[in-house]
């Protein structure tokens, strides 16, 4: 890995609250690298458990799953797509009982989904800056 600590050259995405992940994890850039490695890695166990908790209208599976992964949007510099997940989290304890927040569901895996797709990008941008060879 070339680039230990870096200078901030390395140009992040602007969905990506650049200035929060120097911050969080002090220009360590391979360190970002590993957390969205990390993360990706739980994402992907994330998205196969949604789906058939929504299916069954499971609120319970659903809102401890998103309480689960939700942190790790913003361990990634990703806080918007944290919001999304907070609401429908809230939505399932708000009105579970009475009606399945179908509408918040969507757009909390969505949110998933695309902030998913956001740190899948910034990961091989990673990578090929740190000069990182190893793949998820």
């Amino acid at each position: 890995m070339k680039n230990q600590f870096s200078d901030k050259s390395f140009a992040f995405g602007e969905a990506i609250d650049a200035s929060f992940l120097y911050s969080l994890y002090e220009n360590d850039l391979p360190y970002i690298e590993q957390v969205f490695k990390a993360t990706l890695i739980e994402l992907d166990t994330t998205e196969r458990l949604l789906l058939p908790a929504a299916e069954q209208r499971d609120t319970a599976v659903l809102k401890k799953t998103v309480h689960k992964v939700k942190p790790l949007f913003g361990f990634a510099g990703l806080p918007k797509f944290q919001e999304v997940l907070q609401q429908f989290e809230d939505a399932c304890t708000e009105n579970a009982s009475i009606e399945f927040p179908e509408t918040k569901f969507n757009k909390a895996f969505e949110a998933i989904k695309s902030g998913r797709r956001i740190i899948e990008i910034e990961y091989a941008k990673l990578k090929d800056f740190n000069g990182t060879n190893e793949y998820v």
